[in-house]
């Protein structure tokens, strides 16, 4: 348990392409008492779960220079990882991305800006 009441620590993959919003993030995810680490790619973020690598969480950004977008992110760690819970963020989804994401019912949509309270929903929804 970490310090937030009836919160369970979480190992999170935090997908960020831009270093001052995963900073930012990734600090609100340590306050909340959650371990964090941080990719800057989707491709990184896929070669990170298939190591052996404990992730209990992926929190991923929707538009990602790189080659691999948040959308396609999300359906690979279904593949790598079933099980693994996704949040995606963004502060623009694009209407064919919009249609993705909405074949996944499980993953959850984080809208950007965020507060650290709806940072902490989402991850409690996503559980």
């Amino acid at each position: 348990m970490s310090g937030m009441e009836g919160s369970t620590r979480l190992s999170v993959l935090l997908v960020e392409d831009d270093r001052t919003v995963s900073m930012v993030v990734s600090e609100m995810l340590t306050t909340l008492g959650h371990d964090v680490i941080n990719v800057e790619s989707g491709l990184e973020a896929l070669d990170f779960l298939k190591s052996s690598a404990t992730v209990d969480l992926v929190l991923t950004d929707m538009v990602m220079p790189g080659g691999l977008s948040g959308d396609e992110l999300i359906s690979m760690v279904e593949e790598v990882r079933p099980g693994t819970r996704r949040i995606v963020m963004s502060g623009y989804i694009p209407a064919d991305r919009r249609n993705s994401l909405a074949q996944h019912s499980d993953i959850l949509l984080l809208p950007k800006p965020f507060t650290m309270a709806q940072l902490k929903k989402a991850l409690i929804d996503a559980h």
